[in-house]
């Protein structure tokens, strides 16, 4: 039963800080086995840009088993009720750590709160056994712009250059002179793979992208919700309210339009799958 060790996060936030000694967490199978009992050993919380432990997010290493599948990692506080946080994890990591350069990108959304900050804006890459992969460096991040072309968003992006034998590691961005203000990111380095290429090109030349898997829950919730919203308009159709004459302009005009947008949905998820193997169905995914 291979095992890994891999970085998790939760923020809390800053109202919560301080308070590692009661920030634990524990580790449940989809089948709700526990894998990890609740504990709060290892759990340290990140440093802000002026090295102070005020942001509200923790951290620990824990040790994964490849055989467990998706798995739940569940941050609570003692005696704060309603204080919890969750990330899903797909513990099949690859056990190929072979080594090879790919460009990863790197985002970040402090808010719009924090924009204009592109000089101050700094982020850290360091693997789960706490070697400093890319040492905190602000060489490179750009902010995003809105529609209008303003960088007003603070939102913040880098494209780095990661190795996949780091395997799990944590990015960590803060913002120079700013306090209370971090944000960090966990990602599988390791399930970097070759795309397939054409025998012509160069060896190695396209690599596909990694993926995060807190980014992986996202992308589940965010499909499962626009199928849900495609479905309910499909309904919506249906309403007795309708003249025969709307029923009929609707039906003919929207119907087909909104199974078509669907259909896209199902296919870019096909897509994202066949870029990366590693990516396991959700339960309510139907896929044709």
């Amino acid at each position: 039963m291979p095992t890994f060790n891999y970085p998790i996060s939760a923020s809390l936030g800053s109202s919560k800080s301080g308070l590692t000694p009661n920030v634990g967490f524990r580790v449940v199978s989809a089948d709700d086995v526990v894998r990890i009992s609740r504990t709060t050993s290892g759990v340290e919380e990140i440093l802000d840009a002026l090295g102070n432990a005020t942001t509200g997010i923790y951290k620990a290493v824990i040790t994964l088993n490849s055989d467990w599948g998706l798995v739940r990692i569940i941050w609570d506080v003692d005696d704060l009720d309603g204080v919890v946080a969750e990330e899903v994890v797909n513990t099949a990591a690859p056990s190929n750590l072979s080594s090879y350069n790919y460009q990863q990108p790197l985002v970040v959304s402090f808010g719009s709160a924090f924009s204009g900050l592109e000089t101050f804006v700094s982020y850290q890459v360091i693997s789960a056994d706490g070697t400093v992969r890319i040492s905190r460096t602000n060489s490179g991040v750009i902010e995003r712009t809105d529609w209008d072309g303003a960088e007003s968003t603070g939102v913040y992006e880098v494209t780095a250059t990661f190795n996949r034998a780091w395997g799990a590691v944590l990015v960590v961005w803060d913002i120079t002179d700013v306090e209370n203000v971090a944000a960090v990111e966990t990602i599988l380095a390791s399930s970097v793979r070759p795309k397939p290429i054409d025998s012509a090109a160069a060896p190695g030349a396209i690599w596909a992208n990694p993926y995060t898997t807190n980014v992986l829950g996202n992308f589940y919730s965010a499909w499962d919700q626009l199928c849900a919203e495609v479905d309910f308009m499909k309904a919506s159709l249906d309403d007795p309210s309708l003249t025969d004459n709307q029923k009929n302009y609707f039906v003919q005009m929207y119907s087909p339009r909104i199974e078509n947008v669907k259909n896209m949905f199902v296919k870019s998820f096909k897509i994202l799958q066949d870029t990366n193997p590693q990516i396991p169905l959700s339960k309510d995914q139907e896929l044709s």
